[in-house]
């Protein structure tokens, strides 16, 4: 027999690669953010773009572009999902191609596509587990179930156990109304077919968790599953706390590009028939419905929740409308185009009154963004009234609907960005942190967009970030960091609060406070310095 001893300074060395080794392993698994845990999110999301970063950080791109386009890919691959469902429920292309110009038309579509968030990526994972499922009900083909579960495994991975009830919520519903029994539906997911979506789905779902569980020792998934995800459902937490009709405001919203399609349905109701809808149509109505009514219900509501409502409220939008033009050339019924112009414009008068009443006067006349989106509204109701007035126009008409929804959708975005120089909006900022002489930055309250520039630029490795409602910790942050820092912070009404802290401390002083504008908002920046003793 063999025995193999190892010298002092052997083990020494093992015990330090495998510090090292578990050290790193721990800045993989633990998600920092601003030098504190953040039990916000799991950590798909970052993993993405990170490898996005790896790809990509050779060709001169900015570290912000880089992070960005992981929305921009997730919410392009989510539009593929809405043009494969569309071929499910269209014949005719230009149907198909018109939901997608719908889909992307939704104001939250435009604007998480630009952020660095976790939504567009988690919607992508809803949608493709919502299309693989319906093709294995479709297909019995039980590659697209275990395609399912590991899509299923992802989305917990990128938001954690909100997508079990997002995503099977509706499904076993449309199961249930299809007069499958709870006995037929725990054989369709627990059969020896799926055992490989099942190992995909662990693996995909769960390592991360086990892992950061073991190196925080329960506190991340405490924190994460009881403050942000039960917490924020019951209100307990206080976070984004909002009204039950909120969603419906959300919707109404992002429906504006598209207000005059709307107007045509609303007012040709009655050439709707939802009897005429097969299962496809139930199962979008069934995600509808029940994503609209769980998030509704929640105590905590962001705009960005429902994200995963576009894809059955695009295909339905399209659906209506493809009802409406047939039923008016079979039968040669007219369509209430008088209705729905004074419908269609009425709207436009409504967000010009609320624009007056909402927003500074001097702004409104110097940018008129809200004529520019009134003339639109005008042009576009006069050209679709104008296409389903003639019937010469009944064989191009879902042509030329698509062709000038996609122009108006184009427009109605350029006239908003239009005087919008995105290179100059945080140029104050940027300057500062550039001359800030390795002062450390400090954020007051939830400013992510400014804590992004500041590791960008600033190049550090660790920040502090001071939530409003823990000032009082303050003083003892103070004494750990170096001798002039920077805060910023949201709004002017904390400053005073902030102000008395740094005084009381009597080891500060205010050296100047300034405006400055940083994403879309001003802020405030206080240099202050450490008192000599």
């Amino acid at each position: 027999m063999l025995y193999f001893t190892y010298p002092d300074e052997s083990r020494n060395a093992f015990a330090t690669y495998y510090m090292y080794f578990k050290n790193n392993l721990y800045n993989w698994i633990v998600p920092y953010y601003n030098g504190d845990i953040r039990y916000d999110k799991p950590a798909l999301l970052y993993y993405i773009a990170n490898i996005f970063y790896m790809l990509l950080g050779k060709l001169n791109l900015d570290i912000e572009v880089i992070y960005r386009l992981v929305s921009v890919f997730s919410l392009f691959l989510s539009s593929i999902i809405v043009f494969k469902f569309a071929n499910i429920l269209f014949e005719n292309i230009f149907y198909r191609y018109f939901s997608v110009v719908v889909f992307v038309s939704f104001v939250n579509i435009f604007v998480e596509a630009k952020a660095f968030v976790t939504e567009p990526l988690f919607t992508f994972f809803i949608l493709i587990s919502y299309y693989t499922f319906h093709r294995f009900y479709q297909t019995s083909n039980y590659f697209y179930l275990n395609l399912f579960l590991i899509f299923l495994g992802l989305a917990n991975f990128s938001k954690g156990i909100v997508s079990y009830i997002v995503i099977l919520g509706p499904i076993l519903i449309f199961l249930l109304y299809n007069k499958y029994n709870l006995k037929q539906i725990f054989h369709v997911f627990f059969n020896r077919k799926v055992i490989l979506g099942w190992i995909g789905h662990i693996i995909l779902g769960y390592t991360w968790f086990i892992l950061v569980y073991l190196f925080t020792n329960g506190k991340f998934i405490k924190n994460f599953l009881f403050l942000h995800n039960f917490g924020r459902f019951t209100g307990a937490s206080n976070m984004h706390l909002n009204p039950i009709y909120f969603y419906f405001i959300v919707i109404i919203v992002n429906i504006i590009p598209i207000w005059e399609l709307i107007s045509l349905i609303l007012v040709n109701l009655n050439k709707i028939s939802l009897k005429k809808y097969n299962e496809h149509y139930l199962y979008l109505i069934f995600i509808f419905v029940f994503i609209f009514v769980f998030y509704s219900l929640s105590k905590g509501k962001v705009y960005h929740y429902i994200m995963p409502i576009f894809l059955p409220l695009s295909l339905l939008i399209i659906a209506f409308i493809k009802e409406i033009i047939e039923n008016n050339y079979q039968f040669n019924s007219k369509l209430n185009l008088g209705v729905f112009f004074i419908l269609s414009i009425s709207f436009s008068i409504i967000l010009l009154v609320l624009d007056f009443k909402l927003n500074d006067l001097i702004f409104l006349n110097k940018d008129k963004i809200i004529f520019n989106l009134i003339y639109l509204n005008l042009f576009f109701t006069i050209l679709i009234a104008f296409i389903l007035y003639f019937n010469y126009l009944k064989s191009y008409a879902s042509f030329l609907l698509f062709v000038f929804t996609f122009i108006k959708v184009i427009l109605f975005y350029h006239s908003i960005l239009d005087d919008i120089n995105f290179k100059v909006l945080s140029k104050d900022f940027i300057e500062i942190i550039k001359n800030s002489r390795n002062k450390e930055i400090i954020t007051v309250g939830d400013i992510a967009g400014v804590s992004f520039y500041n590791l960008y630029f600033n190049k550090k490795e660790r920040t502090i970030s001071i939530d409003i409602n823990y000032l009082q910790d303050f003083p003892n942050i103070l004494g750990d960091i170096k001798e002039n820092t920077y805060l910023v912070f949201t709004k002017k009404k904390y400053f005073l609060q902030l102000k008395n802290t740094i005084d009381y401390s009597k080891n500060y002083i205010v050296k100047e406070v300034r405006n400055i504008f940083v994403i879309f908002q001003d802020m405030l920046v206080i240099d202050i310095k450490k008192v000599e003793k």
